[in-house]
């Protein structure tokens, strides 16, 4: 019977080792939203990216809210396309003071070791 000896570092994974600081998970977060809703390799699927909120869950990941406005539709310049496909034409559409109504909201959850564990709908409570 032998004692039972921990691993190496050098035979740890690396990312295994690393705790992602916030400025890394908003990098990857957004980086992340851009790669899965560009529309045909274009930047036109993202427009206006922006940080909304950072926090984190009991586990210790990450949960960064992103938020981006819909892609232009072609010939309409001043017009977005909603998420159902529908125009829109109002600008500063608000039902509250910071929420944008023509805004997508995503929750990007961000494990320490810098792996997206989920994309979700961010919900926009009013309280």
């Amino acid at each position: 019977m032998g004692v039972a000896v921990p691993p190496s570092p050098l035979t740890v994974p690396f990312a295994t080792m690393v705790t992602m600081d916030v400025k890394d998970a908003i990098r990857v977060a957004m980086g992340r939203v851009r790669e899965l809703f560009e529309e045909d390799g274009s930047r036109d699927g993202v427009r206006g990216l922006r940080l909304e909120e950072v926090d984190t869950d009991a586990d210790g990941n990450w949960l960064i809210t992103v938020s981006f406005l819909p892609p232009l539709v072609p010939g309409n310049h001043d017009r977005a396309s909603t998420p159902d496909g529908s125009l829109t034409s109002d600008p500063i559409s608000r039902t509250v003071v910071g929420v944008d109504l023509q805004r997508s909201y995503k929750e990007v959850e961000v494990g320490q070791d810098g792996t997206v564990k989920a994309i979700r709908l961010r919900p926009i409570v009013v309280r």
